[in-house]
């Protein structure tokens, strides 16, 4: 059964092509459409393997930042959490947070901010 399906199927395909009034124009669009879908592929493998490899150098970057160890003294991260802030709510409303907390937080923005800044220079 199944083969009497596929066997009229190619059949009508052969038909329809071989067609001497319209099949050379029926020819001529479905290489024009095959050439131009090989082209959509071919750009969008293009662009797929130029964003697979930025996303491999963004990695490798920011594992290479993790494993550099800047020591930054806690006064300094404390400033850079408050300029973050803002100026207004810094005087107006300080963290009430333990040292440790606050600490723990100025790193994470830290290193949120090193990751965005080296995403900014790209």
């Amino acid at each position: 059964m199944l083969s009497t399906i596929v066997g009229m199927g190619i059949g009508a395909v052969a038909t329809f092509f071989a067609d001497p009034q319209g099949g050379p124009r029926r020819r001529a669009q479905a290489r024009d459409q095959f050439i131009r879908a090989s082209r959509q592929t071919r750009g969008a493998l293009d662009a797929t393997a130029r964003d697979l490899a930025n996303r491999r150098s963004e990695l490798l970057d920011t594992v290479r930042g993790t494993l550099e160890h800047d020591a930054v003294k806690d006064f300094r991260v404390v400033k850079r959490v408050r300029a973050a802030i803002g100026p207004r709510r810094s005087r107006r409303n300080p963290l009430n947070w333990a040292p440790r907390a606050q600490a723990l937080a100025a790193v994470g923005l830290a290193a949120t901010g090193l990751c965005v800044a080296r995403y900014a220079r790209r």
